[in-house]
């Protein structure tokens, strides 16, 4: 029984645990699917959550693009009403200017007739008492003979009296009085003539003294004019008129009388086109009315030659159009989503902002954003890095705040660049229109809108950059947008390439002073040029009592003489002048800074090193507008722009351009021009009529390594011709004994002289060899001892 109870209890115990783990293994799956179904009800919910906040981003975004598109609308409409307002402005100026040169040529004309109008006075007097004096005269060498009795002879003047004649007028030539037909009382009817002016003239000579004069070659109304005045004016009795009583002129001439009167007409007309033909050739200048005129007097052998006319290249089939980029349109939904990305980002670190309006450019896209209450700007710049990695980006440059609006600008690289074409910005009216010739191409900004640039506003102008950031590209467009708006007679260039073969292509054109400088010694003494001839056109300025040179050449036009063409100077690399001679190039180059603006001479100095000692404290302070592409790191920027942000930009033509008076730079694309579109141009100004005026005094100075002299550039330029007679050479070499070194800054500090004087001391000195030659940016040693001066000069006094 107990061995029973034992069986019945066991198997009770099996079935209840077999029962047991049936219920817990049905309970583990009802769990399961409890899980399993909370895990995808979990999922579901995430996935309705991101389709409501897309939905949600969708809606604002859709809200922002409208107002977008109507914020761009009202921007151009401000746009095209501003340039309708300076479109007006100018019209307004055009037609002052010429309501002010209708005055000018008004009274210019006025000036004319009184001159003409007492000449002929002048004329009618003289004629008048010459014919009174004749009268008198012949009167009582000739008596009237009676015509009853004898015949009465024609008598013509003395071969004295047309040599004086003709010494004095020599223009018209006498003809054959009027002849009565037969016995009649009946005047020949004088030939008409087809202007109405000399038709009077005409008769009126013809009722007086029944002679015909000569007509002279006449065209338009001003000359027949000016020539019928003149010629009345310029006449005198005693050629124009036969002599003897009036009733004398109804008696036939016989043939030996007509024979004479043919031969004295003959020599006459010989000597009437000597004294016209001479008198065209001496009187100069002549007047534009005229010049037709006498064209004609003159033999083909004497015509002037016609001057060369320069033609400027405005054919725009010379440059490349910008090949179409469809890439913004692609771009709105790549921007759409980062501006989500950058949102989450910022959020991450706990800086609640709103991305406002988007713009994109030809090489970054701005995302402007707007802060909430509290966020400070500090904290945004700190994460530059963070936003790169988040969006991808390989940099990114924060602009806090943008200037004239309430946001800040986060600028991302696009994925890719817009190729900015210089034929883009020449080809417009703001460019065509514009009054300035030293108006150049820089680039376009974020928004798309074309940017330039003025030299005679800048006035110098300073470009840096690493090697392949786009600086030789900016100097060419610079180049080259100056010689499609100007011409020789209007602006020069002197060129300094220490690379040899960047401007190398420019040698030969028109507008060079002289041939590209590649030596950088012959560059100091071609600075050492510039700086005399700055000091010389303000002497020419003080002896017209004027201040610029725009006043000058505006002196010089009412003058009737050629305009002071404006000289601007380019420097390719700065670097290679400061190492050769670094205290000569840079107080040359303040020198030139300072005080040519005035002297219409303007500096471009770039360069691919933008160190300290390159672009020094002085040359930074004088030359304001300045030009910043890619560097390698935030100090060189600094070195530049005085503020970083150039080591972010991205190369290939991206630059900061920071113009005289504005404290923040504005990033650009820079205009691309390639070698072929260079070439054209060059090949087209070469192959112009215009011939090369080069600078043959400059380019011989250059060639002997020596500035030249400008003796009248100034009282303290006043040197002798003989460079060793200069009364400051003993000054100079005592200041060089005391210190036993010496330089042209020492010299100018010391003495108080400018800086080409100093310069010629110290050339002198170096060719008298008592100062060592020049060695870089060293002083220059002395060779002497105070003995050998004291010799020196007691040997000059003996």
């Amino acid at each position: 029984m107990l061995v029973l109870a034992m069986l019945i209890t066991h198997f009770s115990i099996r079935d209840t645990a077999t029962t047991l783990g049936a219920k817990i293994k049905d309970a583990s799956s009802a769990a399961a699917l409890a899980r399993q179904e909370r895990a995808q009800r979990q999922v579901h919910s995430i996935k309705e959550s991101v389709r409501d906040v897309d939905t949600l981003y969708e809606e604002e975004f859709s809200e922002i693009v409208p107002e977008q598109q109507k914020d761009e609308e009202i921007r151009r409409e401000n746009i095209r009403r501003e340039r309708e307002g300076e479109e007006q402005k100018q019209r307004k100026m055009l037609l002052e200017r010429r309501q002010k040169e209708a005055e000018l040529e008004i009274r210019k004309r006025e000036e004319e007739q009184r001159h003409t109008d007492r000449s002929v006075h002048s004329a009618a007097a003289k004629q008048e008492e010459d014919l009174q004096l004749l009268h008198h005269e012949f009167s009582k060498t000739f008596p009237v003979a009676d015509t009853t009795e004898a015949k009465q002879i024609q008598l013509y003047p003395a071969e004295t009296s047309k040599e004086k004649y003709f010494k004095h007028a020599g223009k018209l030539r006498p003809k054959r009085g009027l002849r009565r037909k037969g016995n009649s009382n009946q005047l020949i009817v004088p030939p008409k003539v087809k202007d109405p002016l000399q038709q009077q003239l005409a008769e009126d000579y013809y009722i007086n003294t029944g002679l015909r004069p000569k007509q002279q070659a006449v065209h338009t109304e001003t000359e027949k004019e000016k020539v019928t005045q003149k010629a009345a004016s310029e006449e005198t009795f005693k050629d124009r008129y036969y002599f003897g009583d009036e009733d004398e002129k109804n008696v036939p001439v016989d043939e030996q009388l007509a024979e004479e009167k043919s031969n004295a007409d003959s020599d006459e007309q010989q000597i009437c086109d000597q004294k016209v033909a001479e008198e065209v050739v001496t009187k100069q200048p002549v007047s534009t009315a005229e010049e037709t005129a006498v064209q004609e007097v003159l033999p083909e052998e004497q015509k002037a030659p016609e001057e060369k006319v320069y033609q400027l290249p405005n054919r725009m089939d010379l440059l490349e159009d910008a090949p179409r980029n469809e890439y913004g349109k692609r771009m709105e939904k790549e921007n759409l989503s980062k501006a989500l990305i950058l949102e989450q980002a910022l959020r991450s670190f706990n800086i609640d902002i709103k991305v406002n309006n988007i713009v994109t450019g030809p090489t970054v896209t701005r995302y402007e954003l707007l802060p909430a209450p509290g966020v400070k700007v500090s904290k945004i710049l700190s994460l530059s890095n963070d936003i790169a990695l988040n969006l991808a980006a390989p940099s990114v440059r924060i602009e806090a705040p943008i200037p004239g609006k309430a946001a800040i600008g986060i600028e991302v690289p696009n994925r890719e660049v817009a190729m900015v074409k210089i034929k883009e910005l020449l080809d417009t009216e703001e460019f065509r229109k514009h009054k300035s010739r030293l108006y150049f191409a820089l680039g376009k900004d974020i928004t798309g809108k074309n940017i330039y640039g003025d030299l005679a506003k800048m006035p110098h102008l300073l470009v840096a950059g690493t090697t392949g950031s786009g600086k030789s590209v900016c100097i060419n467009s610079i180049i080259m947008s100056i010689l499609y708006r100007s011409s020789p007679e209007e602006v020069n260039l002197l060129m300094v390439d220490p690379k040899v073969v960047e401007m190398k292509r420019f040698n030969g054109i028109p507008h060079m002073k002289t041939a590209v400088v590649t030596d950088p010694k012959k560059a100091t003494s071609m600075l050492n040029w510039v700086v005399n001839e700055m000091l010389k056109r303000y002497n020419d300025f003080a002896n017209a009592n004027v201040k610029e040179i725009d006043s000058y050449n505006l002196w010089l036009r009412q003058q009737g003489e050629k305009i002071m063409p404006k000289l601007v100077v380019v420097i390719d690399e700065l670097a290679d002048l400061m190492m050769a001679s670094k205290h000569e190039v840079e107080d040359a180059i303040c020198r030139i800074a300072q005080l040519g603006r005035a002297a219409g001479i303007h500096l471009v100095v770039a360069t691919q090193t933008p160190r300290a000692d390159v672009i020094t404290g002085m040359i930074k302070t004088n030359i304001s507008s300045r030009i910043a592409l890619a560097v390698s790191s935030g100090l060189d920027s600094r070195i530049i722009l005085d503020m970083n942000g150039a080591e972010d930009l991205l190369g290939n033509g991206d630059m900061l351009f920071m113009p005289i008076g504005q404290s923040k730079p504005i990033r650009l694309q820079g205009c691309y021009i390639s070698d072929a579109e260079n070439e054209r141009v060059i090949d087209f100004l070469k192959s112009s009529a215009y011939e090369e005026q080069n600078d043959i005094e400059l380019e011989k100075q250059l060639e002997a390594g020596v500035a030249p002299t400008n003796a009248s550039a100034g009282s303290e330029e006043n040197t002798p011709a003989d460079g060793f007679d200069d009364e400051l050479i003993p000054a100079a070499i005592k200041l060089a004994l005391e210190y036993e070194q010496l330089s042209s800054s020492m010299l100018m500090r010391r003495l108080k002289v400018g800086y080409a004087r100093a310069a010629r001391l110290v050339d002198q000195l170096e060719l008298m060899e008592i100062v060592s030659p020049a060695d870089g940016n060293k002083p220059r040693q002395l060779l002497i001892t105070q003995e050998d001066y004291r010799r020196m000069f007691e040997k000059k006094d003996m």
